[in-house]
């Protein structure tokens, strides 16, 4: 799996403009998941039924295998 980061961010030193430290934040492939809950979590429009809300660990297991798809996306271009 490709563990780019999401957010990373060099903090530079303010006399010298040298990187100090990195910070990489959260894996895509998190934030990809994390931005593919609402969209599993919405209300059916035709029903009006959040279908998993109940099941949380299928919610986070659908999350992750859009997230995945999205990777794998992602890789092909």
């Amino acid at each position: 799996m490709d563990n780019t980061p999401a957010f990373p961010l060099d903090e530079l030193c303010r006399e010298t403009g040298h990187i100090v430290d990195q910070h990489f934040g959260m894996s895509l492939r998190d934030y990809f998941a994390g931005v593919a809950l609402p969209a599993i979590l919405a209300p059916n429009p035709a029903t009006g039924q959040c279908a998993l809300v109940s099941d949380f660990p299928e919610c986070a297991d659908v999350a992750y295998k859009m997230a995945d798809a999205m990777m794998a996306a992602r890789g092909q271009q």
